[in-house]
């Protein structure tokens, strides 16, 4: 084999030959180790996961006689490593050994080593090294690249991970916890935020997950997290593969692959409660607020805590490849995987997967217009293209900065309050990324490529129909903000590098420099926690209390009636949101949520019962925690018969049956 003066046979050295199976049996070590303490270290955990649910499978296509294409070498290891994890463990069960023993993760590693080891008079096929790759990705073969980047996107990971450490306990999906555990009650499950009525989203996602953890052995929180980190992984590499077929180049192409982490969180914590740590600039309550939910937008936090859209999102890169291949060159198989792609979208989340849909069926045939008929030659057309997204995020702001007029004007103290708040901060970051994604589909737009031009078009629209969606209601909906995001971090973070080589000398270590100086105290403050063991979330002792409480002292069949879903979720329980009119309402029928919300509305602050609501309440048969925030009284007719159970500073928890007769009408 010939290889570049700069590449190196990738057997030639003996410490090659025995660099994997040390890595994998280390692996299985580590992941074995971090059972042993409470609480293990993020990059050992981390490791252990992606050991256990990537590398077999990545090895297996590695080694394969036949070469894959573009994406089945990156999303047939995700296929291939859960097969090889349960046939290992059936394996290993028929002698007594399961997951939660350490004798399987020894052996585990000792079998991804040995699949990974180069095997004799063996070589790869040789990474060709282009001029733009980092010298941190140059290697002498695929393996270097796949082991440096997965090291890459390990960091792209941990660092959001310790700049906000609330986000790891949000990727255990408090809701998602909480649909699994209606799973053991019986089939189909209970909806987790209206008690009493099944659910009627799809539960697939969690019946698997259920029947993985009653077979392993392991916590439903570990596999949510787990299954998030692990879709994060397959994504990165998707994202990377993507932009490279675009000829980025691989700077470029791992920019954009930083991005899809960095870009939208990294300014938005500035604005919501970040900026309170590094500074001491006019923040709001709700803007300073690190609450459960945090930022609306913030991309990790979402994919963490999303359940069955992580593995859904990943079919967007696949669309992606499938729709350019489709248009560029038309063939039966790629209209067969973008069907795929649309399918597997809507089997794990149907809600994102009929806007994909939609939003498919528009931009395909947009695209292939514009293959024909190119029509962005000219200046002007360029021009108008770019006041498209303009507008769109005018109309975007436009209900904001219109309540803000009507209010008393555009004040300054007005609009930094704004600008600093939640909205603000959704409303900045994302005008940030649009400029950035605007330069680089002008610089595609001046290429001939016609992938690039159609990549332009099926982007853009796909991307304002997500956004449309995402601004047409009340609060942004987490399915097309994801979608969203994705597609615009992609292209804002593959024109970063290009405008930081055109800056001027002096301005790189000035602007590294500030960035450094507002990312470093939040960094420092992430890592005081973890190390101090202090979740952000419980900015007081008591609401801690209580969640340990509600764990303890209710049945797990009891049903917990607050204003907020917090607690509820977080205790493990069903419960019932005061106020939540709109709550999981595919499939039901208005009038059933809304009388069902009214009665327990009302049953929450304390109000009498009419006869035809009663029965929402009653029908429960179940143990009933009402929880109420100081200093607020209960004043039930009949509140003597509620029986207060706990009580702190700033809560206090009632306790009623309903085989009691306090709202039961009168013979």
């Amino acid at each position: 084999m010939t290889t570049s003066p700069m590449a190196l046979p990738p057997d030639s050295s003996p410490f090659g030959r025995f660099l994997f199976p040390t890595v994998g049996i280390l692996t299985g070590l580590l992941f074995l180790v971090s059972q042993w303490t409470t609480s293990p270290p993020l990059l050992t955990a981390i490791m252990g996961i992606v050991a256990l649910s990537y590398l077999p499978g990545l090895a297996v296509s590695l080694h394969s006689e036949r070469r894959f294409g573009l994406w089945a070498s990156w999303i047939l290891p995700l296929v291939l490593s859960p097969v090889l994890v349960v046939a290992v463990s059936l394996l290993l069960a028929w002698f007594g050994i399961s997951l939660e023993h350490g004798a399987f993760w020894v052996v585990w590693g000792s079998v991804v080593g040995i699949v990974f080891a180069p095997q004799p008079g063996r070589e790869l096929e040789e990474w060709t090294v282009s001029t733009d790759v980092p010298g941190f990705m140059r290697g002498s073969s695929d393996r270097h690249q796949v082991v440096v980047f997965s090291g890459f996107v390990l960091v792209l990971i941990a660092i959001p991970l310790l700049m906000q450490p609330w986000l790891l306990e949000s990727g255990r999906s408090p809701y998602h916890q909480a649909v699994m555990t209606a799973l053991s009650f019986g089939l189909p499950p209970q909806d987790p935020l209206l008690a009493g009525l099944p659910l009627r989203d799809f539960w697939g996602f969690h019946l698997f997950l259920y029947q993985l953890a009653g077979v392993t052995r392991l916590e439903p929180a570990f596999l949510l997290l787990g299954g998030s980190l692990i879709m994060a992984f397959a994504l990165s590499f998707s994202v990377y593969r993507l932009l490279t077929l675009l000829s980025l180049g691989h700077a470029r192409s791992l920019w954009g692959t930083g991005f899809l982490f960095f870009g939208l969180g990294s300014f938005l914590w500035l604005g919501d409660g970040g900026m309170a740590a590094a500074g001491s600039l006019p923040v709001s309550a709700e803007g300073a607020d690190l609450g459960f939910r945090g930022t609306g937008l913030f991309f990790l936090e979402l994919f963490l805590n999303t359940g069955p859209l992580t593995v859904g999102l990943l079919y967007v890169p696949l669309l992606l490849i499938s729709s350019i291949a489709t248009i560029t060159e038309p063939r039966k198989r790629w209209s067969i995987l973008v069907f795929l792609s649309v399918l597997g979208m809507m089997l794990f989340h149907p809600g994102a997967g009929i806007l994909v849909m939609i939003a498919t069926v528009i931009t395909i045939p947009a695209s292939l217009i514009v293959c024909q008929l190119n029509p962005f030659r000219g200046t002007g057309a360029r021009l108008s293209l770019l006041l498209i997204p303009v507008g769109l995020g005018f109309v975007c702001s436009f209900p904001y900065l219109s309540s803000v007029i009507a209010s008393g004007g555009l004040q300054l103290e007005t609009f930094l309050d704004l600008s600093l708040s939640r909205v603000g901060s959704q409303l900045l970051p994302l005008s940030v990324e649009l400029l950035l994604a605007l330069f680089l589909w002008v610089e595609f737009l001046q290429d001939d490529d016609v992938k690039r031009q159609i990549w332009v078009v099926f982007s853009f629209l796909f991307l304002c129909l997500m956004m449309l969606v995402t601004f047409g209601g009340d609060r942004p909906l987490w399915a097309p903000t994801l979608l969203a995001h994705t597609l615009l971090s992609l292209s804002a973070g593959a024109m970063v590098p290009k405008l930081w080589s055109r800056l001027p000398r002096l301005g790189k270590p000035v602007i590294a420099l500030v960035l450094a100086a507002l990312l470093l105290p939040r960094l420092a403050t992430g890592v005081q926690a973890y190390a101090t063991s202090v979740d952000p979330r419980d900015s007081r002792e008591t609401t801690a209390e209580l969640v340990t409480w509600l764990e303890d002292h209710t049945p797990p069949h009891s049903v917990i009636v607050d204003q907020t879903p917090e607690l509820g979720l977080r205790a493990g329980r069903r419960l019932f949101v005061g106020g939540q009119k709109r709550a999981r309402t595919l499939g039901y029928r208005g009038e059933v949520v809304t009388t069902r919300t009214i009665a327990f509305t009302n049953f929450l602050q304390g109000k009498e019962l009419a006869d035809s609501s009663r029965e929402h309440v009653l029908i429960l048969n179940a143990p009933i925690f009402l929880v109420r925030r100081l200093p607020q009284a209960l004043n039930l007719p009949n509140s003597h018969e509620m029986e207060p159970r706990f009580e702190n500073a700033d809560y206090r928890v009632y306790f009623w049956e309903p085989s009691r007769p306090a709202l039961r009408s009168d013979p």
